[in-house]
Parts: C-alpha cells; structure tokens; sequence
C-alpha cells in the first residue's frame, strides 16, 4: 500500500489532492497530518486514521494543477476510514 501524507487539506471543498504520478496501483493511505489549533480537541489529530482509497478509483476525481503538478482532487468523505494505531 502506497501511503501518501498531507500536512493540510483543501478547506473550501473538505477534500485532498494527490499527485497523479504519486498514486500507486492498488490500495492507497492518506494520512492527513493537521491537527486543532484551538479549543478543547487542541492538538487532537483533526481526520484521525488512514483514509484507503483504490488507485484506479483516485484517478478518476479531477485534476486541477498547482505549481506544474497534477492534483486529483479528492473529497476526504469519499475516502475508507480503517483505525491505525501508528497515529495518536
């Protein structure tokens, strides 16, 4: 499993992007590093676990380009959630 890390995800449309040439064939992880900043959750991993999505399934959302890249925009409610314990 190809596993893909995102500091910050795209708030306007709740979604990520990745790198069409960074996709792998087969199940891919995205683990989405951002954390609360304020409140009570302060510090609390804010999309907790690895969001697995298939490959093939990542190539079909658009692509927008960022800085000469190609991004598939990818909405995070789209992804499968599985419990990782390698996260807090």
């Amino acid at each position: 499993m190809k596993i893909h890390t995102i500091q910050t995800p795209i708030w306007k449309t709740s979604s990520v992007g990745i790198a069409h040439n960074a996709i792998g064939i087969g199940d891919n992880g995205v683990r989405i590093e951002y954390r609360n900043k304020i409140g009570r959750n302060k510090g609390e991993l804010m999309f907790p676990g690895l969001h697995c999505m298939d490959g093939d399934a990542m190539k079909e959302y658009p692509i927008q380009v960022w800085r000469s890249v190609k991004l598939h925009i990818i909405p995070i409610s789209r992804f499968e959630v599985k419990v990782d314990e390698l996260q807090e």
